[in-house]
């Protein structure tokens, strides 16, 4: 089925705004979310892929795994079993705002980003690790922007960092950086 049919049969039958809340890829996402607590990455991925209904909203759900899965073989992904709760939606969002963050302190900062990010990662959506290098870490979010803090812990000193992302065409970006030495 063609991406377009399948739209029209979505519009058709819960109106535009019901695809959209329903989102047929919710049963995927349970699935790999379900079998993460229990087996790796790919595992979680091939049980899931069996319950996309839709070809846009399964090709949605595919760019989100599929992101993740790349960086779980680049090593950068942390403990995605810690993605969880009964939202299902916000947690496939959670992997994706996730990498997001590491690519763009990456890009934008000298910081080891992959502990960086899995620090953030961990510290708002599951345990609070402690490191010496990150003391406090906090994400407020919108629906068009998020703001991460940090404050860095260097001996006795603390330097704050703050990075504003804003979402540009779906891409997570580091607006501005400050109090970064």
């Amino acid at each position: 089925m063609s991406i377009h049919k399948a739209l029209i049969i979505c519009f058709l039958a819960v109106g535009f705004t019901g695809c959209k809340n329903e989102h047929p890829a919710k049963p995927a996402a349970q699935k790999f979310l379900d079998a993460l607590r229990f087996s790796d990455l790919d595992t979680a991925w091939n049980a899931s892929t069996a319950s996309l209904d839709s070809a846009y909203c399964s090709n949605e759900f595919e760019r989100v795994l599929d992101r993740a899965k790349e960086a779980k073989k680049l090593g950068i992904c942390g403990d995605l079993d810690k993605i969880g709760g009964d939202d299902v939606e916000r947690a496939t969002d959670e992997i994706a705002l996730y990498l997001q963050i590491q690519k763009a302190v990456c890009e934008t900062t000298s910081l080891d980003c992959n502990t960086y990010a899995r620090w953030v990662f961990d510290t708002q959506f599951g345990a609070l690790p402690k490191t010496p290098e990150f003391s406090i870490v906090r994400i407020v979010g919108e629906e068009t922007s998020a703001l991460v803090y940090v404050e860095m812990s260097s001996g006795a000193a603390k330097t704050p960092l703050t990075l504003p992302m804003k979402l540009v065409e779906g891409t997570w970006r580091v607006g501005e950086v400050r109090g970064l030495q």
